[in-house]
């Protein structure tokens, strides 16, 4: 498979949102509005406290071939310690499901962080995704740090897993 990677701004996102829009569903099972603005992310980047702009990452991935957004992703460097990555999002066109594309991507992903001298991952993962939450697992994210309320609705609770492993 080949892919290229590029960085996702103000002036690109807009090629995304048909990769964003693909998952969608995802938030109506975690208890998320999926009515979310495409580029919010972009336009406004949430970042740990004390976090710097300059850490934060947003990536796609094309596929050569066509030039298709395939995965969306986003990352935070030196997240609470310099050594560590947050993975806060990591989007596969769903269409693109089961094909390895995201095992091929995650793992290019990780293998630079690490030349980069990072040596530990961690995310969060909604519970109720259980296929996200197998992915993870088969990428090594064995460690549970711990889990967390993350939503709440009149008729529900929703909960997220903090994952982690040492690269």
């Amino acid at each position: 498979m080949n892919f290229y990677k590029e960085k996702i701004t103000k002036d690109n996102i807009k090629d995304y949102k048909g990769l964003i829009d693909s998952i969608r569903y995802i938030c109506s099972f975690n208890g998320y509005d999926s009515n979310f603005e495409y580029d919010d992310d972009i336009k406004n980047p949430s970042l740990p406290e004390n976090g710097k702009l300059e850490n934060n990452h947003f990536i796609g991935f094309r596929l050569v071939e066509n030039n298709e957004p395939c995965v969306y992703t986003q990352y935070y460097e030196k997240f609470m310690s310099n050594d560590t990555i947050f993975l806060g999002d990591f989007y596969e066109d769903k269409k693109f499901h089961g094909k390895g594309y995201g095992r091929e991507i995650y793992n290019l992903l990780e293998n630079e962080w690490k030349k980069s001298g990072f040596n530990r991952i961690v995310l969060n993962v909604d519970l109720k995704n259980t296929a996200a939450v197998l992915f993870w697992i088969k990428m090594g994210f064995k460690n549970i740090d711990f889990s967390f309320e993350s939503n709440e609705t009149e008729f529900e609770k929703y909960y997220m897993l903090r994952l982690s492993k040492k690269i």
